[in-house]
């Protein structure tokens, strides 16, 4: 049994100690927040928010979602981010745990690439620690400007022990200790809004900053170079960030989500293409971008009232109603399928 799952285990002693018997909700839950679930790509969906607890329909079905992410090792665990903290499953999502709540708004989750006990949060201003499968945790970084906050987190899955995170202050910051200690690695004029690490090739790191896009370097950080901003005249909205995905495929395959749309890059982001989608460029706000983990032509989009699905590298698009009144802020497909997706719910951004 992991680490992961005997720490649940623990809590499920605690509380039949005590005389409790903990209860999984079962009943549909009918809300438009949460996560949903569909095993299907997307034709039919089910709010899964169920909270373990010893109260009848306690959910956070309710709760604005816009971070989802598995654990490298085991996709049965995943962890979900909101702003009434951070949700964590060990069963694909069937019950939930809540933990670092009233901390303020997850924005980033890294978990460590080997170790599914060690992991970094992103709250508020704040990055927390925990080594003991989310138990207990330790602030490691406070950004000094209280109204800043920490956008984004990635562990570079070739060396485990270096971690990124990134500020909305213009800070880049790096540990190489898994998250202990950090350093400063670059002040950016503009907030920093996401980064991330190639996951074959720890030299290749990527940043998307405020209205200038998506910046690269082939040195761990210590050079950058825009890699959108050439195309700024005839891709209107493209510095303007909104996601940036791997093909799990290729690492130098990129799909980057703007307001301009969906461009892909088969060099590592020193060229792009743009994608052919049904909604035209610059007319809708695309939230979010998936792809497929067993066949790289299945991709998936959301706006902010329908999901977009392809499976012929989008060629052609199908078309389905989402599954709430809100949208779907972030999708995932399961690691290993391509049409087990998971999506985190919440208010329209615009």
């Amino acid at each position: 049994m992991g680490m992961v799952k005997k720490a649940l285990m623990a809590v499920f002693a605690l509380t039949l100690l005590s005389g409790c018997f903990v209860k999984v909700n079962t009943a549909p839950v009918g809300s438009s927040s949460g996560v949903f679930y569909s095993s299907n790509g997307g034709q039919d969906w089910s709010n899964i928010s169920r909270l373990l607890t010893t109260e009848e329909n306690n959910t956070f079905a309710g709760t604005n979602i816009q971070l989802l992410q598995f654990d490298p090792k085991n996709p049965d665990i995943i962890y979900a981010g909101g702003a009434e903290g951070l949700f964590y499953s060990i069963d694909a999502g069937k019950s939930w745990q809540m933990t670092l709540n009233r901390r303020g708004t997850v924005n980033a989750i890294a978990v460590h690439p080997s170790q599914s006990c060690v992991l970094l949060a992103g709250v508020s201003n704040q990055i927390y620690k925990s080594t003991d499968c989310a138990r207990t945790w330790e602030a490691v970084l406070t950004e000094s400007k209280s109204e800043a906050y920490i956008t984004s987190l990635a562990a570079d899955a070739k060396d485990p022990a270096v971690i990124y995170a990134a500020s909305s202050s213009g800070s880049l910051y790096k540990s190489k200790d898994s998250g202990s200690s950090w350093q400063s690695a670059k002040f950016f004029n503009k907030p920093v809004r996401y980064v991330a690490v190639s996951w074959n090739n720890s030299n290749h790191l990527y940043v998307a900053l405020d209205e200038e896009g998506l910046l690269k370097s082939v040195d761990r950080g210590l050079n950058w170079i825009n890699t959108t901003e050439i195309n700024s005249k005839e891709m209107r909205g493209i510095t303007n960030f909104h996601e940036l995905r791997f093909s799990p495929f290729d690492s130098e395959t990129l799909y980057y989500v703007s307001d301009y749309g969906i461009v892909w890059s088969s060099d590592g982001g020193t060229t792009w293409q743009p994608l052919n989608l049904l909604t035209p460029p610059a007319s809708a706000y695309i939230y979010s971008l998936a792809i497929g983990h067993e066949d790289e032509d299945v991709l998936y989009y959301s706006t902010i009232d329908t999901l977009y699905s392809s499976r012929d590298g989008g060629q052609s698009w199908q078309t389905k109603s989402l599954p709430t009144s809100r949208t779907l802020r972030v999708l995932r497909v399961r690691p290993g399928t391509n049409d087990i997706l998971y999506a985190g719910a919440g208010k329209p951004i615009n």
